[in-house]
């Protein structure tokens, strides 16, 4: 039996699917997100986003192609579901009369499951490579998601709540994780979520957010925006990893450059305990992301500094 992490149900709650089916649906797709769907084989997934003209985020989603006219949108609907309203907003927004079916999935309950490594998760997988998609006996759907995320491999498991729930207590040996451990490894591992490092105001590449930007589609709402900055060599500003000792700062707090002349760099986004110290993600103008860089939060001399230990990528 697989020994692997899950969080509490409740801490996936906002964990959302909806599928897109039809003979239209692939090529819709193709022409209005950053995801490459005509290159989807079934049974494999990839990230992608609905960006504005103007290159800034709409929407953020995992896609997985399931069947030959069927996908399936897996995202985070966010604190109070605006996330999952604006993806329904933009399909219906970019849909003119084609053959295909939008439908939000109720009634199935997600599970999210952790590994150290793949090996830990190869009984339970049944073979399932990252970035794959496959329904298994119980009436169970499962996604790997990879290791991006977080660090280490983990798996999203749909079923109806009865049977997801047999099917968790036969096949999988639990260790109960709380949600700021879960929170910790996506710091780590300086990825974005909604409602946090990703509102309506970020453009992708800002948040390190290249696994949902495929390259060489073609042309789709925002993608002149996107290859302009990858063109000029960054976006304003990047995401950043950044640590520091003793107690925690402030969410949203504002970062300022240690020395003179005092600048105002960033802010912070996320923040969490780390040993001794913290961890935080935030956001950093282009010219002072360079990891190393002291960061004095809030700019008081008698407040805490910070220091960049990495930098996320954009191209």
């Amino acid at each position: 039996m697989p020994h692997v992490y899950a969080p509490h149900r409740s801490h996936s709650m906002q964990w959302t699917w909806a599928t897109l089916a039809g003979p239209d649906a692939r090529d819709f797709i193709q022409r209005v997100t950053s995801a490459d769907a005509r290159n989807l084989a079934v049974g494999c997934g990839t990230r992608g986003c609905f960006l504005t003209p103007q290159g800034r985020l709409r929407a953020y989603f995992h896609l997985w192609r399931y069947g030959e006219d069927e996908f399936g949108f897996e995202f985070d609907a966010g604190d109070t579901g605006k996330w999952r309203d604006e993806l329904f907003a933009a399909i219906d927004q970019f849909t003119f009369g084609e053959k295909m079916t939008l439908t939000p999935v109720t009634g199935l309950e997600c599970r999210w499951i952790f590994a150290n490594t793949d090996s830990e998760l190869s009984e339970l997988l049944q073979g399932l490579e990252p970035g794959q998609t496959r329904a298994i006996d119980e009436e169970i759907r499962l996604c790997h998601e990879g290791s991006i995320d977080f660090g280490r491999p983990w798996v999203t498991a749909w079923g109806r709540p009865a049977r997801i729930e047999q099917w968790a207590e036969r096949t999988v040996k639990f260790n109960s994780i709380d949600f700021n451990t879960i929170e910790s490894w996506r710091v780590a591992a300086l990825r974005p979520r909604v409602d946090r490092e990703l509102t309506e105001m970020t453009v992708p590449l800002e948040a390190g957010l290249t696994d949902a930007i495929a390259a060489n589609k073609g042309c789709y709402p925002g993608q002149e925006v996107i290859e302009k900055i990858v063109s000029l060599g960054s976006p304003a500003k990047r995401l950043a990893l950044i640590a520091g000792e003793g107690d925690m700062p402030q969410t949203a707090a504002p970062l300022w450059n240690v020395g003179e002349p005092a600048t105002e760099v960033g802010n912070l986004t996320t923040v969490v305990k780390d040993g001794n110290g913290w961890r935080a993600l935030g956001y950093v103008r282009k010219n002072y992301a360079k990891p190393g860089l002291e960061v004095r939060i809030n700019n008081a001399a008698s407040g805490k500094n910070g220091t960049l230990q990495k930098i996320s990528n954009y191209e």
